[in-house]
């Protein structure tokens, strides 16, 4: 079931992913409904909810009337990782007599509720899975419990992957990504990021010291409110892709090496489409002096192909 979960990352429309995982994670804890909500842990703001069986009325009033009264929720975003049922935050009588059950959740047919949260401390987004069972006497076990721990982590991490990947289909058709990504992260004109993967947290920590999300740096921002793709800032290579509504922020390490004047000749003939027979004839050199110059011009400025050679040709000093 977790390999079905990954292998959808590449085969289920992202619209679709967060409830075909749902339907995955219902193949082994039986749910009746349940919602899943992305957003900023401290500031209480979320980004997107899925409702599966239930109308999006009843996360509207929970939002302005009970989410501070919630205990599951409370414990869950506590102890990331870690299940919670009803019963592990209060007696199950106390509950029936609680404002939440009497005058939301009981209307709502939820009987019994077990959530589960994780936060990334560095960018300080929160994904909070929260299943729903109707029937009173069929609570959730321990057994659930930990099938939940076991389960949901991996539909997370399955999601993050799929909106970058989506992204990335989004970029096809555009030219190549820059080579020697150190991370990827989604996020919105404003630099308000919506998802990233471990390996830009961890890098964007090393150099802005002190930096934790949800937003990015000032010069970052800077960068999307001018529509660049790319910038360097900080050590760090920034190419952004634009979507329509979410952007993929691409990171690598700056390589700070000049070319030297002999690389910098050699790279703007080839990048101006000359042969390298043309240009070692033009520059009285070897093919093989051509070819190596080449080579360390591609390593020095981390790129793939002619193409984003001459992008970057003509930022190069000489």
């Amino acid at each position: 079931m977790i390999a079905a979960i990954y292998d959808g990352v590449f085969g289920i429309p992202l619209t679709g992913f967060q409830r075909f995982a749902v339907d995955c994670i219902g193949t082994v804890i039986d749910h009746d409904s349940a919602v899943w909500i992305n957003g900023i842990n401290h500031e209480n703001q979320v980004h997107s909810c899925l409702l599966v069986n239930q109308p999006d009325t009843l996360i509207a009033r929970y939002m302005a009337d009970y989410a501070g009264i919630d205990l599951v929720r409370n414990h869950a975003v506590r102890a990331p990782g870690r299940a919670f049922r009803i019963e592990d935050t209060m007696p199950l009588d106390a509950w029936r007599n609680h404002p939440a059950y009497r005058e939301l959740w009981r209307p709502a047919g939820i009987e019994h509720a077990m959530a589960l949260a994780a936060l990334d401390p560095i960018s300080q987004l929160m994904e909070l899975i929260v299943l729903w069972r109707s029937d009173a006497a069929r609570p959730f076990t321990r057994t659930d419990v930990q099938a939940l721990e076991s389960i949901a982590p991996h539909a997370i991490a399955a999601w993050r992957h799929r909106q970058l990947a989506h992204l990335h289909e989004q970029a096809a058709e555009r030219p190549a990504l820059h080579h020697g990504v150190r991370g990827n992260a989604v996020c919105d004109g404003s630099g308000t990021i919506y998802a990233s993967d471990p390996h830009f947290n961890a890098t964007m920590r090393q150099h802005f010291t002190g930096w934790h999300g949800p937003r990015l740096p000032d010069g970052v921002t800077a960068m999307l409110r001018s529509n660049r793709t790319t910038h360097t800032l900080a050590g760090l290579n920034f190419t952004l892709t634009f979507g329509e509504l979410r952007h993929l922020l691409s990171i690598s390490v700056a390589n700070n090496a000049p070319l030297t004047n002999a690389e910098l000749r050699v790279a703007t003939l080839y990048a101006e489409g000359r042969t390298n027979a043309q240009i070692a004839s033009t520059l009285g050199i070897t093919r093989s002096t051509v070819r190596n110059q080449i080579a360390a011009a591609y390593r020095k400025l981390d790129i793939h192909s002619k193409a984003e050679l001459a992008r970057r040709i003509p930022q190069t000093p000489a």
